[in-house]
């Protein structure tokens, strides 16, 4: 995977796929402000400076960094702390551990 620096120095993260689940490289960017167009999944909420592709032909792709890049795209990285990060992760977590401790039946 990137690292931090390579994010931080792109203008525009791309990762075409036909299926992914949520791939942490796609938080990585984002939480780096680096706009990434994508494919393969949708996050159940609009996110700003995250940009899906229709398909994954390269015409298509190169038109989207064009648009992405020149437009200036702005990332809610505010947005993608609170949502995503591993502290907010680790808390969901944390519930489903109580909620199964408060309800076992053993």
């Amino acid at each position: 995977p990137l690292n931090p620096i390579a994010h931080q120095v792109s203008d525009v993260f791309v990762l075409p796929s036909t299926w992914e689940g949520l791939p942490k490289v796609v938080m990585q960017s984002l939480s780096c402000g680096v706009p990434a167009i994508v494919s393969g999944f949708k996050l159940q909420d609009e996110l700003q400076g995250i940009f899906y592709l229709e398909n994954i032909e390269p015409d298509t792709i190169a038109k989207k960094i064009v648009e992405v890049v020149e437009g200036q795209a702005k990332v809610d990285t505010q947005t993608v702390y609170l949502k995503y990060s591993w502290d907010e992760k680790v808390k969901e977590i944390d519930k489903i551990y109580d909620f199964a401790q408060k309800n076992r039946t053993i």
